[in-house]
């Protein structure tokens, strides 16, 4: 219990950043990242889809959600395709996250227009 006052927590909210003032973040958080003692939450909704956000690619068969589909999700091609598509680019991006790769994560959203909320940094 007396390490439960023994922490801070730093709210960082990112709007569009260009690529240097991203690379400026990541090097001033970069180090936090080598500290076993620092946890980081990060959050984001992903993909918005539809006219509101000028998003509406359809893939027909192209995409095929990976390995966790989600309950009640489809697979594209099918009678509702576009939640499996959706899931689909998500995915896609979560992989790209996940291997800390973020050429490869920006390369991606440039070349499918991603809406994803979160993008930067």
């Amino acid at each position: 219990e007396a390490a439960a006052d023994d922490w801070v927590l730093l709210p960082i909210l990112v709007g569009h950043l260009s690529e240097q003032a991203c690379a400026r973040f990541a090097g001033h958080l970069a180090p936090l990242f080598d500290d076993e003692a620092t946890v980081f939450v990060v959050s984001s909704d992903f993909c918005h889809w539809g006219s509101k956000f000028r998003y509406q690619p359809r893939y027909q068969n192209a995409l095929q959600p990976g390995p966790h589909l989600v309950p009640g999700m489809g697979v594209a091609g099918q009678a509702n395709p576009i939640n499996a598509e959706i899931e689909a680019l998500d995915l896609r991006a979560i992989e790209l996250i996940r291997k800390q790769d973020g050429r490869a994560f920006a390369a991606h959203l440039d070349a499918e227009r991603n809406t994803i909320c979160g993008r930067h940094p």
